[in-house]
């Protein structure tokens, strides 16, 4: 499990530092769940928000999420 900070933005609910945590592929022996591919976890180290992804590319999906933002100058109302 790796904690790094230097690619990430800081957290969008609070403003303060966040860290991400990569976890190996693992089975898992004493209850029947299926194997573990591995992933990524980001975790604001104020508020406690935070976002995971699996599998191969899970590092490199939750820092492009995390890094994402919205602005309400972005958004376009929804024509029907």
């Amino acid at each position: 499990m790796k904690m790094e900070t230097s690619e990430l933005k800081p957290c969008p609910f609070c403003g303060e530092e966040a860290y991400l945590e990569e976890f190996e592929p693992h089975k898992h022996f004493f209850v029947e769940l299926p194997e573990y591919p591995g992933g990524a976890m980001i975790t604001c180290q104020e508020c406690g928000g935070r976002l995971s992804f699996s599998g191969n590319d899970a590092k490199e999906k939750v820092i492009k999420a995390w890094n994402t933002r919205h602005y309400l100058a972005d958004i376009r109302p929804v024509k029907y």
